[in-house]
């Protein structure tokens, strides 16, 4: 009776650990599986934050290629206009300098027809 029971045991034994083995196994299968899935969604993810990246790149340089150009407009506006002014006050300027001389000649000229009238 012993024996029997001793045989008995070491059969659950061996059916306990052949079933440890097959829960073992599919634990494992069950840990590989999901890391490749995990793994799988990492590298979706970093492609997807790749490109993203690269479209948001690819915005910003449009973007800055717009306000290089409208800087670029706006300085070139500016200068024509700057030029004008500058051309505008310096004929004004000449006008005024030149109605100065001619009215210090024009008092100078009387100036001497009087001193030569006085002598």
């Amino acid at each position: 009776f012993v024996n029997e029971r001793l045989i008995e045991m070491q059969l659950s034994i061996e059916a306990l650990n052949q079933s440890q083995s097959l829960a073992d196994a599919q634990l494992q299968y069950f840990v590989d599986a999901k890391t490749a899935q995990l793994s799988l969604e990492v590298n979706n993810t970093r492609a997807l934050i790749h490109s993203t990246a690269s479209e948001i790149r690819d915005e910003l340089a449009g973007e800055v290629r717009s306000l290089q150009a409208y800087i670029n407009d706006t300085a070139d506006h500016l200068k024509t206009e700057l030029e004008g002014e500058i051309r505008d006050t310096a004929d004004d300027l000449h006008a005024a300098i030149t109605a100065h001389n001619e009215s210090l000649s024009a008092q100078i000229s009387q100036g001497i027809a009087g001193l030569r009238a006085e002598i």
